[in-house]
């Protein structure tokens, strides 16, 4: 048989009830009570609802957990399920009680199912105890109010000094964490540069200035005239090759004459064009088969004048400047990535690429010498280091004396020199921190509370070392004793 479950919203009446029957229509209705706030407000209302399911011939369970409700429908047969799934799955009880309209009506007869339950007549006091309870629990909240109100402020310098203490340091690839011996992992890192840097050249070297000239003789080896073009070539046999070029063309006659002179150039200028005489005895090209060539005099003009030119030693000098200033930009980025290095003896240095604009020999009055670098050296973390001094520190405090540096500014300085063996390096280093007087907050609140604001500052100046007398703000104003409960004090350290 199928059921219909009806949900009443606290907000429904008994014309919305009766409405969600006529859509129901089923002979079965589950009605679902809200969880707070029931819409039936008595058992005259819970009547009506019930009839006019009686009347549409409807057999009603009930889902509630309201107690008054509850028992009502216990006394009238009906059952009450505490959610749908049981009611769905439990058999219902045959509704026995039949309400007639005279139980309906108004006057006497509502009057006696007022009595015949007298539950309703309890709901007045039901409402007096509810309102009596919300006016006591708002007294309550008014004497709380009354004993939390007064708050206060405290606001206390403690007096602080510089301790500084030297930590033996042992760093070591082969060490994973930082422990309170002084034991801190190294780490090997390696860094690209490169750069260049200028220099003055402070040699000399000849530079050619004007070509060498003279005059050479063809003899024809055959009987027929033979022509040589201007500019063609002759040279030297001998190393160093120096070649000329005819100044203007030539013919060379066969038979009895066969002979005949022209002036040269020397192609490249410079006093190796000066040869000396019967020194010229090639003629290049196909002329070379038919034609001899020689000089009888040796040559004149070519010159060379000085210039200036580096020398290895200028390189050498600049190499080395160049390799301290990538050397420092390395030390420089590793800094800004957080890291300490050990000892730079260590470090290794390896020129990848290294070159000049000018070359020893070659004029220039400067030159630019580029390089690319690789540098490699073992570092240590400075967070390490922070993290060993805080421990370090904290292991040092006296009772009663607390660190005033905040995590990661401790000031750090090496101490001594650095010793590098095989495993790892070690030095000593000082850390520098700010103590002063413990504060707990919690706990001296707690101390101070109910105090007048000359107690508490007796105690404070008693108990504690401060640069300053405490200031005390309290509020109300006119309250000059601290609050009893504690958590309405509040203390502020401030540095001096």
């Amino acid at each position: 048989m199928k059921t219909a479950i009806l949900q009443l919203e606290s907000y429904d009446s008994f014309s919305s009830i009766r409405d969600k029957f006529e859509w129901a229509r089923s002979s079965r209705v589950l009605i679902v009570w809200p969880k707070r706030n029931s819409p039936v407000r008595d058992v005259f209302e819970l009547k009506q609802i019930l009839r006019e399911a009686q009347e549409r011939g409807t057999q009603v369970a009930l889902v509630c957990r309201d107690a008054w409700v509850m028992e009502t429908a216990a006394e009238w047969g009906i059952s009450v399920f505490s959610s749908v799934t049981l009611a769905e799955r439990t058999p219902w009880q045959e509704n026995q009680t039949r309400f007639s309209p005279r139980t309906l009506d108004t006057g006497l007869t509502f009057a006696q199912e007022k009595r015949e339950h007298p539950r309703n007549e309890s709901k007045f006091w039901q409402q007096v105890t509810r309102w009596g309870g919300i006016v006591l629990a708002g007294i309550a909240g008014v004497l709380l109010i009354g004993f939390f109100l007064p708050g206060a402020k405290l606001i206390l310098s403690p007096e602080i000094q510089s301790h500084t203490i030297e930590i033996p340091v042992w760093a070591s690839p082969l060490i994973e964490t930082v422990n309170i011996n002084g034991n801190i992992p190294a780490e090997e890192k390696t860094l690209e540069l490169s750069g260049e840097m200028s220099g003055t050249s402070t040699g000399t070297t000849q530079v050619p200035s004007g070509k060498a000239v003279g005059t050479v003789t063809f003899t024809n080896l055959s009987d027929q005239a033979v022509t040589l073009p201007k500019g063609s070539l002759v040279a030297t046999a001998e190393d160093p090759i120096n070649q000329f070029l005819t100044d203007e063309e030539i013919t060379v006659p066969g038979g009895k004459t066969p002979e005949a002179m022209v002036s040269v150039t020397a192609e490249q200028p410079g006093v190796q064009g000066n040869v000396a005489a019967r020194s010229i005895t090639v003629l290049q090209g196909s002329q070379g088969a038919v034609l001899t060539v020689t000089n009888e005099e040796s040559f004149t003009g070519g010159s060379a004048v000085d210039s200036p030119s580096p020398v290895q030693s200028d390189l050498d000098a600049v190499k080395e400047k160049l390799l301290a200033e990538l050397k420092q930009e390395a030390l420089a980025e590793l800094s800004a990535e957080n890291q300490q290095t050990l000892s730079t003896a260590g470090m290794t240095t390896t020129v990848l690429s290294e070159s000049s604009s000018v070359e020893p020999g070659q004029p220039g009055d400067s030159f630019t010498l580029s390089m690319q670098v690789r540098f490699a050296i073992m570092t240590v973390s400075q967070s390490d280091l922070q993290s060993l001094a805080e421990q370090a520190f904290t292991a040092s405090l006296a009772d009663g004396e607390a660190l005033y540096t905040s995590p990661g500014q401790f000031q750090l300085e090496e101490a001594g020199t650095q010793v590098t063996q095989e495993e790892g390096t070690s030095w000593t280093q000082q850390a520098t921190a700010q103590v002063g007087s413990r504060i707990d907050a919690d706990s001296l609140a707690a101390q101070l509370t109910g105090m007048s604001v000359q107690e508490a500052t007796q105690y404070l100046t008693a108990h504690y070392a401060l640069s300053q007398l405490p200031e005390i703000q309290v509020f109300p104003g006119f309250w000059q004793r601290l609050p009893q409960a504690s958590f309405r004090i509040q203390i502020q350290v401030v540095m001096p």
